[in-house]
């Protein structure tokens, strides 16, 4: 008995594609269009996944170059606030250009350095979070900052508070003051009338009594200053501060 094939019968299926019956046939340049679109598609996003890649790693050079700048202004600023940025870009070991694309001028620099003291300030608020002494930790990490930190000092002293740096920083420094002074507040270690903004008003108290005296007699003096701000934000007996 002879067989005869059946003829193939070719349909559109709904992906756009030709498909047969019998033979699995489809037309050679639907086909090579297809593989071309795919191939293209897939160099497109290897090329887009490249680009990325790149701008993560130059992001991240940035972001290391920024802080290199800064912690080299630390150490060269904190004898003087106007030792020449040449020093501080020679320590930091970057081009003039880096430099100046990162801080534009000496204001933009010192600010960042108000935004690192900020920044050290809500680690070690971390750090002492949950301690019953934590506002008096806080308080004297705060005297080894100015200490250490001159620049910080004769920045912070001679700006106008009403410098958008001086309210985003003293913000931040209420944010994180305000839990160790409820906290004190609840135990009875400190007077019931404090406030985390007069708290920020004690730092200022502080950098005026360290910059009225010689570097090296900050120390001493930053602690005896401090020694006197807890006394007077302790707890006081019934008839007393009134």
């Amino acid at each position: 008995m002879n067989s005869q094939s059946e003829p193939a019968v070719t349909r559109w299926d709904l992906r756009g594609g030709v498909e047969a019956r019998s033979g699995n046939f489809a037309p050679p340049s639907l086909t090579g269009g297809r593989t071309r679109q795919v191939a293209r598609s897939r160099r497109l996003i290897d090329l887009r996944r490249f680009q990325l890649a790149r701008i993560v790693v130059q992001r991240a050079d940035a972001q290391q170059n920024r802080d290199r700048i800064i912690t080299a202004a630390q150490l060269i600023l904190a004898g003087d606030v106007d030792a020449p940025l040449d020093l501080v870009i020679q320590a930091a070991g970057v081009a003039r250009t880096t430099f100046f694309r990162h801080f534009p001028d000496r204001k933009a620099l010192l600010a960042a350095l108000v935004e690192r003291e900020m920044d050290e300030l809500e680690v070690e608020a971390s750090r002492f979070a949950g301690n019953p002494n934590g506002l008096h930790l806080l308080l004297a990490a705060k005297v080894h900052r100015f200490c250490a930190h001159s620049h910080f000092i004769d920045y912070w002293m001679g700006v106008d508070r009403s410098d958008e740096v001086v309210v985003r920083a003293e913000a931040r420094a209420r944010a994180a003051l305000d839990p160790f002074v409820a906290h004190a507040k609840s135990m009875g270690l400190c007077r019931p009338d404090l406030k985390a903004e007069d708290i920020v008003l004690c730092g200022r108290m502080l950098g005026g009594a360290l910059l009225s005296c010689a570097p090296s007699d900050r120390m001493d003096i930053g602690k005896r200053t401090t020694e006197l701000i807890l006394r007077g934000i302790a707890r006081y007996a019934p008839g007393e501060g009134e």
